[in-house]
């Protein structure tokens, strides 16, 4: 009788972490023209970062703040309608970034505190961009 119990509560334990709502999609952020939508994003740590160039011009995002050194994160160049993904930082807090072709257009990542990754798509060190 104590097996069958710990046999159900197991089952009933992996159906309730298998049930748990899944984590909000990382944030896409639209490059149009020379701004970027919206003008400041939240994301998890560790999560992948979307932009969509839906402007006519190449654009990509470079963070201003400095992790070691080197841009928390950066993404190459998208031409119309390409697409960019750069790696959150793992570290909670605000990061702000530019199109360094256009260092008038200008973002904001939050990083927010106690939010875990919605996604990965491999692993990436901290502080590193695909």
């Amino acid at each position: 009788m104590r097996r069958l119990a710990l046999v159900l509560a197991l089952v009933s334990l992996g159906l309730a972490v298998s049930a748990a709502a899944p984590a909000a999609p990382a944030p896409e952020i639209q490059m149009d023209e020379f701004l970027f939508r919206p003008a400041t994003a939240t994301a998890g740590a560790g999560d992948l970062v979307r932009w969509r160039n839906r402007g006519t011009s190449p654009h990509n995002a470079t963070a201003t703040t400095k992790l070691g050194g080197r841009p928390a994160f950066r993404t190459g160049t998208a031409l119309e309608g390409g697409r960019l993904t750069a790696r959150a930082p793992w570290q909670p807090g605000t990061y702000r970034y530019v199109c360094t072709i256009h260092p008038k257009m200008r973002g904001t990542l939050v990083v927010a505190r106690g939010q875990t990754p919605s996604q990965f798509d491999g692993a990436v060190a901290p502080g590193h961009s695909r």
